[in-house]
């Protein structure tokens, strides 16, 4: 029996679909357990200059920052996390760029304080992480994962970076257009 060869020469190579980066991300970061989306909460937050990696979190190599929040007159810290696509956007945006100009202009000048602390309004999910201490003892803390996040330099209009989870659906392009017109 004779195998029949096969002729490859008239598939195109580029024939790829091309995904939304940020689809993937929105599966695993936004959703729960169960496969239903997240409630996507909004609110101010004091970020730190503080940046550290998060070793055991949702993805390895997510960035990570320490911030506040003011709550019924209570300052709570909290975990931000900028994760997969968001997380290399993020290090790419303005906001991390005036991180580092202020941290740069503050060791420049002999101080050599790490807490830098801006103001930004972002959009995101509570997460929760689990982790282990030395000692062998279970904790369990909620970390705000990150869609959207939004900054105002100093004498200039407010910068949105990032990108609403499930943008890509109908229900959240008619819930940005309604947000936008109230």
């Amino acid at each position: 029996m004779a195998f029949k060869r096969f002729d490859f020469s008239k598939l195109d190579p580029n024939h790829r679909v091309r995904r939304d980066p940020y689809e993937m991300d929105d599966r695993r970061l936004f959703r729960n357990k169960s496969g239903a989306p997240r409630k996507i909460h909004r609110g101010t937050v004091v970020i730190e200059m503080d940046e550290r990696r998060i070793g055991s979190g949702l993805i390895l190599d997510d960035v990570s920052y320490r911030a506040r929040v003011e709550r019924d007159g209570k300052t709570q810290q909290i975990t931000l996390v900028f994760g997969g696509e968001r997380g290399r956007a993020f290090t790419k945006s303005r906001l991390a760029a005036d991180f580092t100009a202020a941290h740069e202009a503050r060791c420049d000048a002999g101080d050599y304080d790490r807490r830098i602390e801006m103001t930004i309004e972002v959009e995101g999910a509570w997460a929760p992480r689990n982790w282990k201490d030395r000692a062998g003892r279970w904790h369990k803390e909620w970390q705000m994962v990150v869609a959207r996040w939004s900054y105002t330099p100093e004498g200039e209009p407010t910068i949105t970076e990032g990108q609403k989870p499930f943008a890509s659906s109908e229900e959240a392009k008619i819930e940005d257009q309604v947000a936008q017109t109230a």
